[in-house]
């Protein structure tokens, strides 16, 4: 779940991506993994889904992998939205995502999706 205020807009690439509404400084969390808020989905579950749900999970959630099981995690809030970056202003752990320098109001949040997502080769490439 997003613990800072951000929002939704057109990035200069042309796409969606989330922003700072307002300063947030290094070392803040802002992304907390919350099992009221934010679900997880089975590897198999997700296989067996319908083609338009498979597609949705696969764009928005990410696969990530513990010591011994694999499994999707989709974000309900605009963390889905991230957008990914070789120079991100985020960092990211298992449960949570932390600013890596202070970020500007309206600045966009970027992540490595490699650091976290065992699919993201697949979604920088648009493959769902």
């Amino acid at each position: 779940m997003m613990l800072v205020k951000t929002y939704l807009d057109k990035t200069s690439r042309g796409d969606l991506g989330v922003f700072a509404s307002e300063k947030i400084l290094k070392g803040t969390i802002v992304w907390q993994y919350d099992p009221s808020f934010d679900k997880i989905l089975d590897e198999i579950f997700v296989e067996k889904l319908p083609a338009v749900q498979k597609k949705f999970v696969k764009k928005y959630a990410y696969l990530t992998k513990t010591t011994n099981d694999t499994f999707w995690i989709l974000c309900v809030d605009d963390n889905r939205f991230l957008n990914h970056s070789e120079e991100p202003n985020l960092e990211d752990t298992f449960n949570n995502t932390i600013a890596s320098k202070d970020i500007e109001a309206g600045e966009e949040l970027t992540c490595n999706y490699y650091t976290f997502d065992l699919h993201a080769e697949n979604k920088l490439k648009n493959e769902y």
